[in-house]
């Protein structure tokens, strides 16, 4: 799942290509510097690509021994209690952000002091300060919020029922990789 569209790939398991196939779906510039999408787009995306491929290729459903998601990064779609989107999701180059960011560093005396703690400074990109500025700028998104996913997430999600996020995603949000725990970034923000 890139920016642009579903690129969809059949892989035999020998490693061999059967199927190549682009889905493509819109992004939403609602202001400058930011970029959204709608989550269903992408598993529509994904549906028609699936079966595109199974079309093209004359394999059998019953013959794929794996489906596999390979997407953007650092993406916010907000989730209700019931599993319902709450916005559109907020992507990757979207950058509306960055006083959230500043923020967050400045509870750690700034971005010098964040960036030898965190490894990284942050910008208006990153996936906390969108969590941020959801807090400040939409509360009712917020408040409503359940808990939230990223790109995988939510194409695991519709395929499964099941809310995760899996390692590398959660890394962008805070999740120590090593000791497998959230840290707490940005507890009393």
């Amino acid at each position: 799942m890139g920016t642009s569209g579903d690129k969809a790939v059949l892989v035999d398991v020998e490693g061999h290509v059967r199927g190549r196939v682009v889905e493509p779906y819109q992004t939403f510039y609602p202001r400058a510097g930011w970029a959204e999408q709608e989550p269903e787009d992408w598993w529509r995306a994904v549906t028609r690509g699936t079966r595109g491929l199974l079309e093209t290729t004359g394999v059998s459903p019953k013959d794929v021994l794996c489906v596999t998601f390979s997407t953007q990064m650092i993406n916010v779609v907000p989730l209700g209690a019931a599993g319902e989107v709450l916005r559109r999701a907020i992507i990757w180059i979207d950058n509306r952000a960055g006083e959230q960011a500043e923020k967050i560093m400045g509870k750690f005396a700034g971005a010098r002091m964040f960036a030898l703690i965190a490894g990284a400074t942050l910008n208006g990109k990153d996936g906390l300060p969108k969590l941020l500025w959801l807090k400040e700028k939409e509360p009712q998104v917020y408040n409503s919020m359940s808990c939230f996913v990223d790109v995988a997430g939510y194409l695991f999600y519709r395929s499964t029922g099941n809310i995760a996020m899996e390692w590398s995603g959660a890394s962008v949000f805070g999740i120590d990789l090593k000791k497998k725990v959230w840290r707490a970034v940005c507890s009393s923000t």
